[in-house]
């Protein structure tokens, strides 16, 4: 268990993802003062405060854990489908029930596209972020999260990130002078 020490104390800043330390849900900062840290549940919002070593920096799992939410897109003969993972089989292959129809197809990974939300990348300081969005967004485009004050600077967009988060805030439209 790797909590947070003076050093790596330092470098958490509102907005970051931090987790209890013998916890694994993402916690958003929201506020820090002194050596407290004061946060809000990423999946329930529920609020959240305690001395910043009872917290550790959020790590996601990178690898892929199946379950019955992931939504396959795949191209045949007949157009294009879209299925919702069930299994895999001894064979390697996945089991996936089709939208439209019901039936039951087994395909291999590699014919298969996940659907996965618009997402894109963008930097505060030296700290950078996966968002959902739309494809209005574009690289090099100035945001602002006016709940935490923080502005963003888009760096990537189509990321196709798993883990990334909702982007609550406002885009700044500038012109020259």
């Amino acid at each position: 268990m790797t909590k947070f020490n003076s050093t790596t104390f330092a470098q958490v800043s509102i907005g970051d993802l931090v987790t209890k330390a013998t916890g694994r849900k993402p916690i958003e900062v929201t506020a820090i003062s002194g050596y407290y840290i004061y946060g809000e549940y990423v999946d329930t919002k529920k609020s959240v405060s305690d001395h910043y070593e009872w917290f550790k920096p959020y790590e996601t799992n990178e690898k892929t854990v199946m379950n019955k939410q992931q939504l396959f897109t795949w191209t045949d003969a007949h157009g294009i489908h879209y299925g919702t993972y069930l299994a895999t089989n001894s064979s390697g292959d996945y089991v996936i029930e089709e939208k439209k129809t019901g039936n039951i197809v087994t395909m291999s990974p590699n014919l298969l596209e996940e659907v996965i939300p618009w997402t894109f990348s963008a930097k505060n300081g030296s700290t950078e972020k996966h968002f959902t969005g739309t494809d209005t967004i574009k690289r090099g485009e100035v945001l602002l999260q006016p709940r935490t004050s923080k502005f963003w600077v888009v760096t990537d967009v189509d990321t196709k990130n798993k883990t990334a988060t909702k982007f609550n805030g406002v885009r700044i439209v500038t012109e020259e002078i």
